[in-house]
């Protein structure tokens, strides 16, 4: 058997920063004050971790905090599933899709993905 690659086009629009040189973000709260850890950012939503379940559909707003300021911004909840069941308690994985973008990560640069992001790979097993 032999490997063969199958390119896609990149779906993603954005960009998404994982880290905090990155992103410049140093906490993330989901409002009413519920922390959540930044899986990654994009200026069009976030992936994110949380010990609360987030109810898909809904409207949220989140806190993200820099260095010099606070930013709020409305977004829906995608999608949340169980990521991990620990001793302590349920870890929640979610997505939330903002809306509008978040104007200053668009500012420092963040451009629509094309260049650098390339294409997707799929491996697939085929039979020689």
């Amino acid at each position: 058997m032999a490997a063969s690659l199958t390119e896609y086009p990149e779906r993603r629009r954005w960009r998404r920063l994982r880290s905090i040189t990155e992103h410049a973000i140093l906490r993330a709260q989901v409002r009413p004050g519920l922390d959540v850890v930044l899986l990654d950012i994009s200026a069009r939503g976030a992936r994110l971790e949380t010990k609360h379940r987030l109810l898909p559909g809904a409207y949220v707003d989140v806190l993200l905090s820099g260095p010099t300021e606070t930013t709020v911004v409305r977004g829906q909840v995608l999608r949340c599933v169980v990521a991990c069941l620990r001793p302590c308690g349920v870890a929640y994985r979610g997505a939330i899709v903002f809306e509008p973008t978040v104007p200053w990560l668009a500012e420092v640069g963040v451009e629509p993905c094309n260049a650098g992001y390339g294409t997707r790979v799929e491996m697939t097993q085929t039979s020689s």
